[in-house]
């Protein structure tokens, strides 16, 4: 949730979009997916994918929805064909060699774990 909170905020500070909707997803989305970190993510290769996913098509819906109750227009379709796919296409097919890097930085941030 650290890092999901210096992300939003940092792209709070470089987008045109209103201050705090970017931090607000991407806290409530890493709380969401801290709750089903599992050892079954480390077992098959499908549900980090389908995590992925669904946590991509969350996101850009969530923040459509915030936009829209902000007053914003929203072009719904297009949004959805030209912006919510491709982004979650894309997030899908990067995952598997994101997650190394990630994993490493996670490594070098985190606690130590015990182990025997």
């Amino acid at each position: 949730m650290i890092w999901a909170l210096i992300g939003g905020i940092g792209l709070d500070l470089l987008s045109g979009a209103p201050f705090g909707t970017f931090t607000v997803i991407l806290v409530v989305l890493s709380l969401l997916a801290g709750l089903g970190e599992l050892s079954v993510f480390r077992t098959h290769l499908a549900l980090p994918l389908v995590a992925t996913l669904a946590a991509t098509l969350a996101y850009d819906l969530f923040f459509l929805l915030l936009l829209y109750a902000r007053g914003c227009s929203i072009a719904w379709a297009d949004s959805l064909i030209k912006v919510v796919l491709p982004s979650t296409l894309f997030n899908v097919l990067l995952a598997p060699f994101v997650y190394k890097a990630l994993y490493w930085l996670h490594r070098k941030t985190g606690r130590e774990e015990m182990a025997w």
